[in-house]
């Protein structure tokens, strides 16, 4: 956003796919919320990544804020979609606790409290009971030397025999268990589940209020917890002086609100217009609250007697053409054929070019086949440009580091990688 000075107008100069900071569209924003990180308040970025300490809380964080000392951690539970959620004695949201498969209803799963001793379960090769929740509850029956056998028909009873463990698996108590061919639950988890399960396996994480950030001017829940980047949720707060990592401003300007030119740098101005500390001099000049880009190559000139390529910025750039008897608008004088380092070696006449000689070196060996239009004799490029072979100890090596093969006898060496001879007679003799 570029601010008028003189006005206090402001307009948008560009629409951020992702973020903006500090008058530049970036990728993930730092400080866009609070989260609690070991009982301490954190910032994170718009990404989703943990960042520094922001605050150390006596008596512990929710929502990304320190508790206040009236707050006791934990004193009961909430309701969070089908999830239950520790409370604190404020009110504010805190961990994870259980997901409920039948929903979630006052801090509790179903409609009412879970009632213990509701049901029973083979589990451990003994029957325990289940809370109407289906949480485990206490041993009803040690079956002893004999073993648990969980019937079609809904029976449960201890028999004789023998039980094959990791015969199946099942959702119990919030994680995926083995179950044994006696359809008892075994202690040992095939999978444990963040987020709760059902009898289709692990449930997607709910994302849950984990702090606040700042949407345009208002403070929101973020909402996170999951391995995706957190998200905004529900308004905690209409911001009459607008909204700056995670908190409403005070009355006065805000600082670093735009960005502004002075000259060829690149200064923060806050939102009362004042100029602030330099962001960075651009190189290309400063225009409109940002740096100008320039393209390269979007012509040529004449420089020296030689082409050279010039920027959209209307910057001379690099040498293009090397003209023996001179040049006249951006062309040579007549014609030669001359090798120029532009972008690599390049074959060049009368101001066309004619082909690379890097990618021509490399297309012409066998391994290296490829569809390379603009490639060029190589051995034109040899005696032209300065040739990127060499040989060391009868291998052909390229750019100084790559070794292309063998080139020695390859009859004498039949699990020898030998490349093309020709090239081998040219430098390794």
């Amino acid at each position: 956003m570029a601010i008028d000075t003189c006005t206090q107008q402001s307009r948008i100069l560009t629409a951020c796919p992702s973020a903006c900071y500090q008058g530049s569209c970036v990728d993930c924003a730092p400080n866009a919320g609070t989260v609690c990180v070991d009982a301490n308040v954190h910032s994170i970025d718009s990404c989703g990544a943990v960042g520094a300490q922001a605050e150390v809380c006596t008596n512990g964080c929710a929502a990304g804020a320190c508790l206040g000392n009236d707050c006791t951690p934990g004193v009961d539970t909430a309701c969070f979609g089908d999830n239950i959620h520790e409370v604190d004695s404020c009110g504010n949201l805190g961990d994870f606790v259980y997901s409920c498969a039948t929903g979630c209803v006052d801090g509790a799963c179903g409609s009412q409290e879970c009632i213990p001793d509701q049901f029973i379960v083979c589990y451990d090769g003994d029957i325990y009971t289940l809370d109407s929740c289906e949480g485990l509850g206490s041993l009803f029956e040690d079956c002893g030397t004999d073993v648990c056998q969980a019937n079609q028909g809904g029976d449960i009873e201890c028999v004789s025999g023998v039980c094959a463990p990791d015969a199946g698996i099942a959702c119990f108590s919030n994680n995926i268990h083995w179950l044994d061919s006696c359809h008892g639950v075994q202690p040992d988890i095939y999978e444990s589940c963040a987020n709760g399960c059902d009898d289709n396996g692990c449930l997607a994480c709910n994302p849950y209020p984990i702090g606040t950030t700042c949407v345009g001017q208002n403070r929101h829940t973020l909402l996170g917890g999951c391995d995706s980047a957190p998200v905004a949720g529900d308004l905690i707060e209409s911001c009459e002086n607008g909204c700056q990592q995670a908190e409403c401003l005070p009355p006065g300007c805000i600082p670093a609100a735009g960005t502004v030119c002075r000259g060829d740098d690149l200064h923060y101005v806050d939102s009362c217009g004042a100029v602030g500390a330099l962001v960075q001099t651009c190189s290309a000049g400063c225009n409109e609250g940002a740096c100008v880009t320039c393209s390269p190559t979007e012509s040529v000139m004449c420089f020296e007697g030689h082409v050279y390529s010039v920027d959209s910025c209307g910057k001379r750039d690099s040498l293009v053409i090397t003209c023996e008897n001179g040049c006249e608008n951006g062309s040579c004088i007549g014609g030669s054929l001359s090798c120029v380092c532009f972008s690599g070696c390049q074959i060049s006449e009368n101001n066309t070019y004619l082909g690379s000689c890097d990618s021509c070196f490399l297309a012409s060996l066998p391994e290296y086949l490829n569809s390379e239009e603009d490639c060029y004799d190589p051995y034109l490029c040899n005696s032209l440009c300065e040739t990127p072979f060499t040989c060391e100890h009868q291998a052909l090596i390229y750019g100084g580091h790559m070794t292309l093969g063998y080139c020695g006898d390859c009859d004498s060496c039949p699990d020898c990688s030998c490349v093309d001879q020709e090239l081998c007679a040219t430098y390794c003799q």
